[in-house]
């Protein structure tokens, strides 16, 4: 019996010990947060930034800064790891409280104090520094800003002693930042824009009186309203506008075609920037152009297939304008007829044109287009089929390849080649570097000059792309060109972007087999005045092949000898004569007397008095 009763009791501590453990187990587990509950927001790549940052040094004290933010929020640390190890020790030491803020990393060990309390609430994250400001970069206009005054708001928020700087100036000005500008009330700010001038704002960040992050720059404008639908042309010279489908009425067949836009000023010709030319299809703004302002920007139009039939005209208009308050709106009707991948396109002439090194035009030949080929393609299948028995180029020539033509190879290529002395001097006068003459079967770059090499051009215009970047459509013609100076020689420096040599230009081209002269650069180099015994002469020279042209300047006319002139003579004067007076005649008696008496003549009067005395004349008396 005492056996079983022994036994009994010891299976019932068993059983207390039991949900003592467990009620000990789950109080620990309830006290103990886990190392993740504890852990605070990791630091992001800007946190990081603020935390690299050098002490705090008092706030600037500006009229235009807020007010230093109160001394319990200038002790408010980002997570860096001088403070992680300060947090760490604080909640390592005993407490009569709860730390209000957590651990800024988290805790590897239970602690050894698992005393009840409740969980701690996280804080939230400090907001980081940062700007607030309605300024946008973009075009005002009289009809949307009155009087050209701007109003805008700008401040700095976030944690710590901020502050904000504002700067404004013309983009023509070469100060650094420009005007300071002052709030009227800590955040709002108001500037008055003068009409057809560009704007540079610039806001700088201040914490503790350091630079904080990087300055935030917006470009606006003032100008005058731009031309419309409604109104194609504003200004007393807007600009003019051409594009390479200028009097092409034909379809468009290739499904990547680029539109070609030159824009130049109507006052003096120079060219229009991409920043002062907006070109959209359809009403889609396109941006990214390639190519530059002289020979043309490059927009690739994105044509669709029509959802029905084979054709579908695309609407695009081009917007230049200029600082002056002129501007142009262009309108074109473009009509893209669908032809399916790897279908024929059409044809295209492919032309080898080394008219520099006097060959003239090598080669000229039709080919074949399909849709979704490259210039590259096209133009390689020519070199195949003229007997070019090497082509060496970089890239490929497949669809955006990176290809590059570097030099030609066929038999004879060069027999009967010869470099004009015009354009040899416009060489040396150039400063170009000169290299060794080539092998008689192939011409590439390097050969004569540093200028030397080959480049393409499309309807006579120079791409600023690759040949694997450009697709031809039905009736182009590529003209492939050797250049001896970077294209000044064959018209197509610009597309190199003009930046070699010390000529900017030649006063001719040597292409298509010709020679083609252009405006000389003259100033004047000499002068000698002419006199009245020679002839004087006015010499010129060209700048840029060295010409000389000399005016001659006619002697001076000689001056004819007078005889020495007398003071001149004033003719006697002679005393006022009366003209002669008749003999008076008595006047018939049946006349009266006051006839004659009434006339105002003088001599009259005094005719009538000397008149001999009658009856009738004394009575009148």
């Amino acid at each position: 019996m005492k056996r079983y009763l022994s036994h009994g009791v010891c299976a019932l501590l068993a059983v207390l010990l039991l949900v003592g453990a467990t009620t000990v187990l789950l109080s620990a587990d309830r006290q103990l947060p886990s190392a993740t509950e504890q852990t605070l927001t990791p630091l992001t790549p800007d946190r990081m930034l603020t935390d690299r940052e050098p002490p705090s040094v008092p706030p600037e004290t500006e009229p235009t800064e807020p007010p230093s933010v109160p001394e319990t929020q200038q002790q408010t640390l980002p997570a860096t790891e001088e403070n992680t190890e300060r947090a760490t020790e604080e909640d390592s030491e005993p407490a009569s409280e709860p730390a209000s803020e957590p651990a800024s990393e988290p805790m590897t060990e239970p602690s050894p104090l698992p005393t009840e309390r409740d969980d701690p609430a996280p804080s939230p994250e400090p907001e980081q520094p940062h700007i607030v400001t309605d300024l946008v970069s973009r075009v005002w206009t009289p009809d949307t800003l009155k009087d050209g005054v701007l109003p805008f708001y700008a401040y700095a928020a976030g944690e710590g002693a901020l502050s904000l700087r504002v700067y404004w100036k013309p983009t023509t000005s070469s100060a650094n930042n420009g005007t300071l500008l002052t709030p009227t009330d800590g955040k709002n700010f108001s500037v008055t824009m003068k009409l057809n001038t560009n704007y540079q704002f610039t806001l700088y960040l201040y914490r503790d009186g350091k630079p904080y992050g990087q300055a935030v720059t917006f470009y606006i404008s003032y100008r005058a309203a731009l031309a419309d639908g409604n109104r194609p042309e504003v200004g007393d010279a807007p600009p003019v506008i051409h594009t390479n489908r200028d009097g092409i009425t034909t379809p468009i067949k290739a499904s990547t075609f680029t539109l070609v836009v030159t824009a130049r000023k109507g006052t003096d010709g120079k060219p229009l920037y991409a920043d002062h030319i907006n070109v959209r299809l359809d009403g889609v703004l396109l941006t990214d152009p390639t190519g530059n302002g002289l020979s043309g920007y490059e927009y690739v139009l994105p044509l669709e297939p029509p959802q029905r039939g084979d054709e579908r005209t695309y609407s695009v208009t081009i917007l230049a304008w200029d600082d002056d308050g002129n501007s142009t709106l262009r309108t074109l009707e473009l009509v893209y007829q669908t032809v399916s991948e790897g279908d024929r396109l059409g044809t295209a002439t492919v032309r080898i044109d080394a008219t520099t090194v006097g060959l003239g035009i090598v080669d000229s030949m039709p080919c074949e287009l399909r849709q979704g080929d490259t210039a590259a393609q096209t133009l390689l299948q020519m070199l195949e089929a003229c007997g070019y028995y090497q082509v060496d180029y970089d890239g490929t020539p497949k669809k955006n390849g990176g290809f590059y033509l570097m030099r030609l190879h066929r038999g004879d290529l060069l027999y009967g080649a010869k470099i004009d002395e015009r354009l040899w001097t416009l060489i040396l006068r150039d400063g170009i570097s000169l290299t060794s003459t080539p092998g008689g079967d192939s011409l590439g770059e390097h050969d004569y000059t540093r200028g030397a090499g080959w480049m393409y051009d499309v309807n006579g215009y120079y791409p600023g792309k690759g040949l694997s970047e450009w697709s031809l459509d039905d009736g182009d013609v590529l003209t492939l060109r050797f250049t001896l100076a970077w294209g000044k020689d064959i018209d197509g420096y610009g597309a190199t972007g003009g930046m070699y040599g010390s000529l900017s230009s030649y006063c001719g081209i040597w292409r298509d087999g010709a020679f083609y002269p252009l405006e000389h650069s003259y100033r004047e180099t000499a002068r000698v005045e002419p006199t009245q015994t020679a002839d004087g002469y006015v010499e010129r020279t060209c700048e840029k092949c060295g010409d000389v042209v000399r005016e001659t300047l006619s002697a001076l006319p000689t001056e004819p000898t007078e005889p020495p002139t007398e003071p001149p003579t004033e003719p006697p004067t002679e005393p006022p004569t009366e003209p002669p007076t008749e003999a008076p005649t008595d006047p018939p008696a049946s006349e009266p007397a006051e006839a004659i008496i009434d006339c105002p003549s003088l001599s009259l009067r005094s005719r009538i008095r000397k008149a001999p005395s009658s009856p009738t004349a004394t009575a009148s008396q």
